[in-house]
């Protein structure tokens, strides 16, 4: 009959929309987090030998402060983390404010030199886009399918199970009885 191959049809197309939103899920994570490496990397050779106006403890303290937030995006990033706590635990909250709250508060009142200016804004420019990409990668995360959809596959997955075994248990594959019809499309 016509009616496994419809079924079948759906079902394919279900599936290989599910698998191309999934695989572009996943690439978006994965730039996310290479660029957050990137800029982490960078944003910590800026602070360790670049600002050479910080004292040394205030340059270990950012220094530990670039430690927790990698620390961070590796729980953010690990197998099974819970999506929600996460979130409850403030997007927009983390180490990054702390590292810049310390390093503005080291501004000689004076003004600045060219080179002070130079790595401050550096370290600005950074941390809004470390910022903004841990942002899109949470965001990315907390986008899933629907249990409705999962749902919907595998109704999709038994009515065809279901089609097949009522077709091949027929003498002639012509035509399906009314009852055997019902039953199919309710699926």
């Amino acid at each position: 009959g016509i009616v496994v191959p419809c079924i079948s049809i759906a079902l394919g197309t279900l599936c290989a929309t599910t698998i191309g939103a999934l695989r572009q899920r996943q690439e978006t994570m994965r730039a996310c987090l290479n660029t957050e490496a990137c800029e982490l990397h960078i944003l910590r050779s800026v602070i360790a030998e670049r600002a050479h106006s910080l004292p040394a403890p205030v340059r270990l303290r950012a220094l530990g402060y670039l430690r927790s937030y990698a620390g961070r995006v590796l729980e953010e990033t690990a197998v099974g983390v819970n999506v929600a706590r996460v979130e409850r635990s403030g997007v927009g909250d983390n180490e990054l404010h702390g590292l810049l709250a310390l390093v503005h508060r080291q501004r000689p009142p004076a003004g600045l030199s060219a080179w002070d200016a130079a790595w401050l804004q550096s370290a600005d420019s950074l941390a809004v886009s470390l910022s903004r990409e841990r942002s899109q990668r949470l965001a990315t995360l907390a986008s899933t399918f629907p249990p409705l959809h999962w749902g919907i596959i595998l109704l999709s997955e038994a009515s065809i199970l279901a089609a097949f075994l009522i077709e091949s248990d027929q003498e002639v594959l012509r035509f399906l009885d009314s009852v055997q019809l019902r039953i199919l499309f309710t699926f």
